[in-house]
């Protein structure tokens, strides 16, 4: 359960990072 967390959470992450960037 806690895995399937974090990896969604880092997955989530990137993106936010992605559209930082992008903007």
């Amino acid at each position: 359960m806690m895995k399937i967390l974090m990896t969604l959470i880092s997955r989530n992450h990137e993106r936010m990072k992605m559209n930082l960037l992008r903007l």
